[in-house]
């Protein structure tokens, strides 16, 4: 089951995904991601500058990734777009778990803000990203059950 929705995800983003590049091959919205990680190299850096755990640096390179994916994705596809929507669901929620702890060194609302406004940071990229809002607006998400850390 793990792997059909992996094998899901990727057909998303070859579909509707753009490269968004301008004149002279400089990426505007999608940015360098010189690893094809899915995540914009500048976050990357960012994230691992921080003194986190292992497993709360991960909880927040996956939520990177997803929002990342949400500022790229140029499809009109709402079901496809909803796909991204419930795997930044799981991050947040996950997220929200391993930031839980009293001696945390950051709240969780504030590393995901903290990673969205990083992340959506230029004009174009909030364009992008209020298209993709405009998507799953309205949309009714199920609250998520189970290990979203997986």
């Amino acid at each position: 089951m793990m792997r059909l929705h992996i094998l899901l995800i990727a057909a998303i983003f070859c579909a509707g995904i753009s490269n968004a590049t301008e004149s002279g091959g400089q990426n505007t919205i999608r940015g360098a991601d010189l690893n094809n990680n899915g995540i914009r190299d500048d976050i990357e850096a960012y994230i691992s500058k921080q003194s986190y755990s292992t497993a709360q640096l991960a909880a927040i390179t996956r939520h990177a990734r997803w929002i990342q994916s949400a500022v790229i994705f140029t499809s009109s596809n709402r079901e496809d777009a909803r796909i991204i929507a419930v795997e930044d669901g799981k991050a947040i929620d996950c997220i929200y778990e391993k930031f839980q702890s009293p001696d945390s060194p950051a709240s969780p609302a504030a590393v995901i803000i903290e990673i969205e406004s990083l992340t959506v940071n230029t004009p174009a990229r909030k364009k992008s990203y209020q298209k993709f809002n405009e998507l799953i607006s309205g949309m009714a998400f199920q609250l998520q059950q189970g290990n979203t850390c997986e």
